[in-house]
């Protein structure tokens, strides 16, 4: 895309001579960030310090693996094409200064962006406060998105969906320390009083980042979606049957065998007992 023409300038050392790399290796002067690690699904570009360099190489191949455990791929099959490449600054101002390389301002008010596309897909984020929690989890929450939206095919994705997901692989990171735990208590007791949406509407509704209600309802369908081997050997399979343009209502049946009402029912029980 046009767009990204200045991203392809900026990262054509990093696709240079890529090798599997177990430690930070220097890259060329000029390049935004001075270390490099490359891994069998990644290109990891960072100023954070070096030697938490292959702690975050590490962490997107273990995510790597637990997404594909749910959304199991082909033999020889690639969610993406080359590698996903991911650009972790120190200090929001570095992050500023290639935002606006980039997009300009309008990116530079962000905390981070993400590009799906299937050749080289691109996730971009800066250290907060020095929080490496924070950041590991922001990383995977973005992972799951870009992970999500090119699995098998590329296709629309509900919001609920892409949320729910990223949250999930998200608070499997340093648990203690994602609102998981808050989570189980706001969608319990939604539940219990019925006010919860109900999964005909919710199913299409899009949410902003500020509707905590939202986001508790989508991340425990998901925990619901992941409960059990049963459902989570089908969970791809639903995932699959959407991006071929089947309503959600069809492919929940295909996928699940069950409808929407049955469906709905049995997660509010899975919630009353489980949380």
């Amino acid at each position: 895309m046009t767009r990204w023409r200045l991203l392809a300038c900026a990262l054509a050392v990093l696709a240079a001579g890529s090798v599997t790399a177990s430690a930070p290796q220097k890259v060329t002067k000029g390049t935004h960030c001075p270390h490099r690690i490359v891994t069998a699904h990644f290109v990891i570009e960072f100023s954070v310090p070096a030697e938490m360099g292959s702690e975050y190489a590490g962490l997107c191949e273990k995510a790597y693996r637990k997404l594909h455990d749910l959304f199991p791929l082909r033999d020889g099959e690639k969610v993406w094409e080359e590698h996903c490449y991911i650009i972790l600054f120190a200090t929001h101002g570095e992050f500023l200064r290639f935002a606006a390389t980039i997009h300009g301002r309008t990116a530079a008010h962000s905390g981070g962006y993400t590009s799906i596309n299937r050749k080289r897909p691109l996730i971009v984020l800066f250290l907060h406060n020095n929080d490496h929690t924070l950041l590991k989890q922001t990383l995977i929450h973005e992972m799951t998105h870009v992970f999500l939206g090119l699995f098998r095919a590329e296709g629309h994705i509900n919001t609920w969906l892409h949320e729910g997901f990223a949250q999930y692989f998200e608070f499997q990171h340093k648990p203690e320390r994602s609102r998981r735990g808050l989570w189980l208590k706001v969608v319990k007791a939604m539940v219990a009083q019925g006010r919860t949406v109900p999964l005909a509407r919710f199913w299409r509704a899009q949410f902003p980042p500020t509707d905590a209600a939202s986001y508790a309802q989508a991340w425990s369908l998901v925990d619901f979606m992941a409960s059990s081997k049963s459902l989570r050997r089908r969970t791809g399979r639903f995932i699959v049957r959407l991006k071929e343009g089947k309503s959600q209502e069809q492919a929940l049946r295909e996928a699940f065998g069950a409808s929407l009402t049955e469906f709905e029912a049995a997660w509010k029980q899975y919630v009353l007992k489980s949380y």
